[in-house]
């Protein structure tokens, strides 16, 4: 099943809690064997509009990263040698950035990682932003952006995720999907 990804604004001002009083998260409350789940009007998010793999081997494409849990990801077999991954995601209509979203499962080892970063338009550089170790299922990360100007440039920003240590050809990445919300 696909799901249409509406992600959860901070702050969250309910407050669920169980028989005993103990105070859940309202998005994931367990409670006698039954998940409860509630529904939030959210900001919208912005699909990818194009995927350049730069270092890596694939044979995915754009619409691999453009819903959650539909069955299809974008995979990368990380290759030898430094910068072992290095793929951009490319997005257009900007107007501002809270959050950048990516779900993602990465078989690395625990020396290995990957950055979730953005392009700095000023500064003409990638700006690192939060990095992920091997995972043993699919995350799904949510980035905030607090000040997003310098990540903008005519409505286009990029985000970038980048392995910079030298790569394993046994190493994995598989992306599920990547959205800007705003």
């Amino acid at each position: 099943m696909a799901i249409d990804l509406k992600p959860i604004p901070p702050p969250i001002e309910t407050v669920m809690t169980d028989q005993n009083g103990i105070v859940t998260p309202p998005w994931a409350n367990f409670f006698n064997n039954i998940y409860r789940f509630q529904v939030y009007t959210a900001p919208d998010y912005i699909h990818p509009s194009s995927v350049t793999l730069n270092t890596g081997g694939s044979t995915s494409s754009l619409s691999d990263l453009q819903t959650l849990l539909d069955g299809n990801t974008y995979d990368i077999d990380e290759v030898t040698g430094v910068g072992a991954i290095n793929l951009e995601i490319a997005f257009t209509n900007i107007k501002y950035i809270k959050h950048v979203w990516v779900s993602l499962w990465y078989e690395g080892s625990a020396t290995h990682a990957i950055r979730i970063q953005m392009y700095n338009y000023d500064t003409t550089d990638w700006d690192t932003f939060h990095t992920v170790s091997t995972t043993l299922d699919y995350e799904l990360h949510t980035v905030p952006i607090i000040q997003d100007t310098n990540y903008i440039s005519g409505g286009n920003a990029i985000v970038r995720l980048y392995h910079t240590e030298s790569g394993n050809a046994s190493h994995d990445l598989y992306i599920d999907y990547v959205g800007i919300g705003h």
